[in-house]
């Protein structure tokens, strides 16, 4: 049974349509998707204890990278799979044994690039991995779905479908 969670802050890429027409990285879109996951993540009855973040660190494109990595893993890949050594290290220093990680990617685009017309599409990927043997105990995925990667309500949703097979008791634990 899992009672204490670290969550690591979630990670999100998410792209806009420019008016040349390419896809282009905004930093806005990516901090309002991962508030979006905080908010859906705080709505929902789960142990976590704190908030860990890897933003500002030195060897920040790796940890990075193997955030990114949760889009590569497959399911039936999963007793194989480990977190990253960047993120194993940086999480060792938190007394929690278990972290959930969220991670996020896709693009929004909105009325001033496209007339009348929104297009969306959002991908969500839930871990959950043991910060002693850097193995990831837990993974489920949401993808492609037309979602706005920025609607609460929505992101509520999909993690909602994702933490299903968790089995969280009465009393906010994993079992």
């Amino acid at each position: 049974m899992i009672d204490e969670l670290t969550l690591l802050a979630p990670y999100s890429r998410i792209e806009h349509l420019t008016d040349k027409g390419e896809f282009k990285y905004s930093e806005l879109y990516s901090q309002a998707a991962e508030t979006a996951i905080i908010v859906a993540l705080d709505s929902l009855k789960l142990p976590i204890s704190r908030i860990a973040s890897v933003v500002g660190r030195s060897n920040q494109e790796q940890l990075d990278a193997e955030y990114e990595h949760l889009a590569e893993i497959h399911p039936r890949d999963l007793p194989a799979e480990h977190i990253g050594p960047a993120l194993q290290a940086y999480l060792s220093m938190y007394a929690t044994r278990y972290v959930l990680m969220v991670y996020s990617e896709g693009f929004f685009w909105d009325k001033s690039n496209m007339g009348d017309i929104f297009l969306n599409r959002s991908d969500l990927y839930l871990a959950v991995a043991d910060t002693r043997t850097g193995k990831i105990i837990y993974f489920n995925r949401s993808l492609p779905e037309d979602g706005n990667p920025l609607n609460v309500n929505q992101v509520y949703r999909r993690i909602k479908r994702l933490i299903n097979d968790l089995k969280i008791g009465s009393e906010g634990q994993i079992q």
